[in-house]
Formats: C-alpha cells, structure tokens, sequence
C-alpha cells in the first residue's frame, strides 16, 4: 500500500494515483480513504442493462461501460476492471468520478474546478469552468509565476464557520500539449503543492461573460455554483440535492463569485490574485 494526500485526507492505494502529494515516510497518516484494486472480472459494466449508478446500501455503484466496475462508499473505492480495459481509462475514471463520488458521499460540495494558491498568498483562488474552457491552462500559468496547486478539475469544499476551504488532487495537473489531442500529466514538486486551503474567490469562465469581469451576488452567483458542480449525477443519486443546495449557499455567502471571459485569461493572471484579498461573500 502506498499513501498520499488527497482532497485533504489521506488515501491508500494499493497501486499509484496521479495526483496525490506524497506523504512523508516519517510522518504517520492514519488514511481517511483506502483504494483497492481487484482483478479484472468479466461482464461488469458490459451490459446495456447495468446502470452507470446505483444506490446499494450505504454504497454506490458506478459502472461505465467498456471500463469496469467502482463501489464508492464514503471511506473506500473497490475498483474492478472489465478484462482487457484500458488501465489509463481506468485511472482516469477513478480520478475524475469515483474519488469526487466519495466526497459527495463524505457530504463535501463538489466544484468543476481548478484552483491555486498565488505566491506569497494563503487564500485560494478557485477557477470553474466546462471542460476545454482553460482552467488547467490557467492553474499551470498560475505556478509559473510561484503559486502552489490545491485542485485539477475537481474541487472539494467545506464551510467552516465563514470561510469556505477547498482541497483537492494537488500532486499535479492535466494539459494537452500542442501536438497532442489527449492530455498529458504534469506533476508538481510538493513544495508546489496545498493540500488544503481557504477559498479567497471563485471565478467562473464562460465565453458570454462581460468584458474585464463581473461580480456575480445573491441568487446569480448561488445559480452560478449550482451549475457547475462536479459529476451532478451523485448527489442526484443519495438523495443529497437539499443538502447540496444549503451549502452551495452557504459559499456564496462566504466566498466572492466573480464571471470571467475565457478568452481573457492572460489578463485574469493579473487580476486574480486581488479577487482573493476580499473574503466577503455574494451575501
């Protein structure tokens, strides 16, 4: 078994997970989430019939087709391939649905998002958006100019009386290169890590977005976080929409919302770092 950080808690595995922050072999870290791999079994997920969630018990099940078969509870993941699935699909689909899935499951509220802690700063900056609109881009740019990582692509939060603190896989992020369609892991020293971190601002990039910005307030910006939580489906499935609803308002009320043109990202390299100085909400 190996042991890393992950959305701010230890996690096991009996296999590597890109992105957790490796964990001192002097340090003793009780792990908060085991990952177990089983040997590939046949028919998981290959029937139009099994559906890709279901609710068992104190578990869920989460089975895409052609890949395996996930049962996420709130402290554990028991992968189990189909035979001959692709070992990178399988990782991925691990990393991007089944760990956020067993956040949801822990009650945290989960943001399609990257985010970064800009240098000299200790409030993050949480950057949401749709696949493809620049956040990797963005976090990438961010640590080139010494800011450490706290999430790729999913964030976790939790409210802890006013502030709103995010976690996430900070061991690196996921970038096409120039030549390449598929996206490539870039890890990141430890140093360049944050396991976890209170959120200064959150900035949603959409193409419509007004020019140089806009603060979002109130009901737009408790609108705004609701369409872009990450893998909706899950909360869907427990039964967690009510909860999930009182604690996205309860980020915007703690956190500043901003919307932000993806076609300026250069320019938010510049701006962003000031958005996390005001720790008032949309209210």
């Amino acid at each position: 078994m190996t042991c890393g950080y992950g959305f701010g808690q230890p996690i096991a595995c009996d296999r590597p997970i890109r992105g957790l922050v490796p964990i001192p072999e002097a340090t003793a870290a009780v792990p908060s989430i085991a990952v177990t791999w089983r040997a590939p079994r046949s028919g998981n997920s290959a029937s139009p019939d099994v559906p890709i969630w279901a609710r068992v018990g104190d578990a869920l099940d989460f089975s895409p087709p052609g890949v395996g078969h996930y049962r996420c509870t709130a402290r554990t993941i028991t992968v189990t391939p189909i035979p001959r699935a692709d070992p990178d699909a399988v990782e991925a689909l691990l990393i991007a649905t089944a760990l956020p899935a067993v956040m949801w499951l822990q009650g945290q509220f989960m943001l399609h998002a990257a985010a970064i802690v800009p240098a000299r700063g200790n409030r993050a900056l949480a950057i949401v958006g749709a696949s493809g609109s620049g956040k990797s881009w963005l976090a990438a740019a961010f640590l080139a100019r010494g800011a450490r990582l706290l999430a790729d692509d999913s964030l976790a939060m939790r409210c802890t009386g006013d502030d709103a603190v995010g976690s996430g896989l900070a061991g690196g992020y996921h970038l096409a290169d120039a030549e390449a369609e598929q996206r490539r892991f870039h890890g990141v020293p430890a140093t360049d890590a944050c396991v976890s971190a209170r959120i200064g601002a959150i900035v949603i990039l959409a193409d419509d977005a007004p020019l140089g910005g806009g603060r979002l307030v109130g009901v737009e910006a408790l609108a705004a976080l609701l369409r872009h939580r990450h893998r909706v489906s899950v909360p869907r499935a427990i039964g967690g929409e009510p909860k999930t609803l009182i604690d996205a308002a309860q980020v915007a009320r703690s956190t500043p919302v901003f919307t932000w043109r993806s076609a300026e990202g250069d320019a938010l390299l510049d701006q962003g770092v000031g958005m996390t100085r005001d720790a008032r909400g949309s209210g």
